[in-house]
């Protein structure tokens, strides 16, 4: 009786962490999914790893996106090397993108 006790509650403890553990995994990776506008700039991140970019003027480039880690690559569409990688943290609703010299870019998710 009270191995079988033992046995059930090991389970609902592995189960409860496994649900947790996946919850977490999946969570920063889909933060940033959304329009977030800069000063100078708009990037839209889409689900399926596609993107837009936008400067101030009309114009606007397709492309993809890669997050490994806590980088967030950004690829043109056709190109297999990306032409920006970044360092990025989300913070409520604010993304702040760090290149590698250390300059910073900041946006503001749009609603």
């Amino acid at each position: 009786m009270k191995k079988q006790i033992l046995k059930s509650a090991v389970c609902c403890l592995l189960l409860a962490i496994m649900v947790f553990s996946l919850a977490g995994c999946s969570s920063p990776k889909n933060a940033i999914v959304g329009k977030w506008v800069g000063s100078f700039e708009t990037y839209t991140f889409y689900d399926d790893h596609t993107l837009k970019y936008s400067d101030s003027g009309d114009s606007s480039t397709p492309g993809t996106y890669s997050i490994v880690n806590d980088q967030l690559e950004l690829f043109e569409n056709g190109k297999t090397a990306p032409v920006n990688v970044f360092h990025y943290k989300i913070e409520g609703n604010e993304l702040t993108l760090t290149r590698e010299d250390g300059a910073q870019f900041k946006f503001k998710k749009e609603k």
